[in-house]
């Protein structure tokens, strides 16, 4: 294949790379372009969402803020209740507000008491409300009012002072508000809108036809739903009623609404399809320009080409006659011509100077193999001497050797020595420190022996002031006993007064029986109460000869541990001195240590620097065997370089100067 079938070739080929390379840079910027279309979409329902998210967030802190007025009042709101009701009357959007308690009780502002027409707690807002928190909102699904027949939505809270739940606070929301915002919620002006509960229902549409049914009849985004409930937010193609279409979505935080716009698919990426169209037409050009700009390019490269291989030739035959090739160009093939040119012109002065130097050149070869033969014979006295080194520097690297091994041997019994000495050094160190943890352990226990004497001390005194109480106790129930006998002998006394008196003093009998038997009574507990204070007595004297005698053991042991605390101060203060000790030691070990590793280094490098010898005395021996062996060569080399001087002279005679 020649040079111009070849530029042809490598035109095709840019051709191709830069349809390739094109291609990719579509494909690159296309996806990109789309996917940020797509994120454009999906943050401008996002957006909208978070709007509605707001406005609905907004009409339910309208029964947070009652809860909370309520939670303040401890769920016992009394007269204040219509007044804490109507902090939300003014709003258009709230239908009415109501307060439902566990006591059954259902308050509402426009529609006063209505406890006897409904029950709270059957109402399935009440009782989700029961696991919130206090400030946590519950949007229901929505329903049709029944006195204004709007769509509204309950947004409920629960009142829990103190975290109890006592009742709930609902706030009842018109929906129209939400269809004028679903409305008006587009892709730059385009698209069709939804707000969908998570059970199916459509809250508000463009396309009528499906507000309060189920998304499920809706063509190309019913059978996403799923889809859309699990993921949150999104966007998914889909065709609706024959038509491609975009839909992004995404989910309200405090009610699970979905809220979702779809936009014609054409539409969405216009600036896509814009872009394809001018990106393909800017390739196709890109690629005609860069074939013709190639095979121009080839026809002025091949021409001055063909002329310089005609040079060429011409030179390889030997005509040194030749005019200079004519380029007119400034690039590397105007170049290569001047070089050309400047190869000719030296050629011809390189012909002529070796006709005149390989007369030279015979003669000095002769001379040189004369030489050549001297430096021989001076080269193998040199060989036998070097030979001789070799040896002795070998006897000398064996006794180096036993040496290192030596010196290795005895650094290893330092180094062992010195990790030891570090291993007790710091066995030392830990027993300092666990002797010093002792003695501030033998110090807190002896403080809390003290404590300990002090409080079996002041537990004595109090048992001894019971002992004191309990005798004093005794003396008021011989009291009481002695009383309860006098008692039972003026009853006795009163009663023989009374039947003395006959019939008049049947009813002063009666009142001395009584006094009598209650004079009994006082004298049976009297005497229980003797007994039991006797038992209490008993045991309050051996709890005083028990705490007497743990008392004495108590300074006892408290002494005992101050003996053991003076002796563990004297261990510590043992161990400080050996500590300090092995730390002299450490500091002795270490350096010899030290003094081991660098007798060590010298042995090692007095070792290398032995081997290097040994090894350069072998390569000079080496070397200079070569060298003669090179000198004989030499010598032969000269021959053939008389022989070769001649044939150059032969050769030159072919050109023509």
């Amino acid at each position: 294949m020649d040079l111009r079938r070849k530029f042809f070739l490598l035109s095709g080929l840019a051709g191709l790379f830069m349809a390739v390379i094109s291609v990719i840079g579509f494909y690159t910027a296309y996806t990109n372009l789309e996917s940020s279309v797509e994120k454009e979409f999906e943050a401008v329902v996002a957006a909208s969402t978070n709007d509605m998210d707001g406005w609905l967030r907004s009409k339910g802190m309208a029964a947070v803020h009652t809860a909370s007025m309520l939670e303040s009042l401890q769920g016992n709101p009394a007269q204040q209740l219509r007044e804490v009701l109507g902090t939300a009357a003014n709003d258009k959007e709230i239908l009415d507000i109501s307060y439902g308690s566990e006591d059954g009780r259902f308050l509402c502002y426009h529609d006063g008491d209505i406890t006897a027409e409904l029950d709270p707690r059957t109402r399935d807002w009440y009782k989700d409300t029961r696991q919130l928190n206090s400030g946590d909102l519950l949007v229901t699904e929505a329903y049709q009012d029944g006195s204004s027949k709007k769509m509204v939505v309950t947004a409920a809270t629960p009142v829990k002072p103190g975290g109890s739940f006592i009742g709930a606070v609902c706030a009842d929301v018109t929906l129209d508000t939400l269809q004028q915002q679903a409305a008006s919620m587009k892709y730059r002006g385009e698209g069709d809108s939804y707000v969908i509960e998570p059970n199916g229902n459509v809250l508000a549409a463009d396309r009528q036809e499906l507000v309060m049914n189920n998304i499920s009849e809706a063509d190309g985004i019913g059978v996403h739903f799923k889809e859309m409930l699990e993921n949150k937010q999104g966007v998914f193609f889909a065709d609706i009623n024959g038509t491609d279409k975009v839909i992004a979505y995404a989910t309200m935080p405090v009610s699970g609404w979905i809220t979702c716009v779809s936009v014609d698919e054409a539409f969405v990426f216009d600036a896509v399809n814009t872009m394809k169209l001018i990106y393909s037409l800017l390739t196709l050009a890109g690629i005609l320009l860069t074939v013709a700009m190639c095979l121009k390019m080839s026809a002025k490269i091949t021409g001055a080409v063909l002329e310089l291989k005609n040079h060429a030739e011409q030179l390889s035959k030997g005509n040194l006659h030749m005019d200079n090739v004519v380029i007119d160009s400034e690039d590397e093939i105007g170049h290569l011509a001047q070089s050309f040119n400047a190869m000719s012109d030296n050629l011809r002065k390189l012909i002529t100077k070796m006709a005149s130097t390989s007369e030279q050149v015979a003669a000095s070869s002769e001379e040189l193999t004369a030489n050549a033969s001297q430096s021989a014979e001076s080269a193998v006295q040199v060989a036998d001497t070097a030979g001789e080194v070799s040896k002795n520097m070998d006897i000398q690297l064996d006794d180096i050797d036993k040496a290192k091994k030596n010196v290795d041997s005895v650094f290893n019994d330092v180094s062992n020595m010195a990790a030891k000495a570090k291993t007790v050094t710091q066995a030392s160190s830990d027993t300092a420190a666990a002797a010093q943890e002792g003695s501030r352990l033998m110090d807190e226990a002896i403080l809390r022996m003290g404590e300990i004497e002090k409080n079996v001390m002041a537990s004595a005194a109090m048992v001894r002031k019971l002992g004191e109480n309990s005798q004093a106790i005794g003396q008021i129930v011989e009291a009481i006993s002695s009383i309860s006998d006098q008692t039972n002998l003026l009853a006795l006394n009163a009663a023989i007064e009374a039947a003395r008196a006959g019939e008049a003093g049947r009813g002063f009998a009666v009142v001395a029986e009584e006094v009598r038997k209650l004079a009994a009574e006082s004298q049976s507990s009297a005497e229980e109460i003797r007994n039991r204070i006797g038992s209490i007595q008993a045991d309050t004297q051996e709890t005083v000869d028990a705490m007497e005698k743990g008392t004495s053991e108590v300074v006892d042991g408290t002494k005992a541990i101050r003996q053991v605390g003076a002796q563990f101060q004297g261990i510590l203060d043992m161990v400080n001195d050996i500590q300090k000790q092995m730390a002299e030691i450490q500091s002795s070990v270490d350096t010899v240590s030290n003094g081991a590793t660098e007798i060590v280094q010298a042995v090692d490098e007095i070792d290398s620097i032995s081997r290097k010898t040994a090894d350069n005395t072998k390569v000079i021996s080496s070397e200079t065997e070569q060298q003669s062996a090179s000198n004989e060569e030499i010598a032969a080399a000269s021959k053939s370089l008389a022989d070769l001087a001649m044939e150059m002279q032969e050769a030159i005679g072919k050109f023509r100067v």
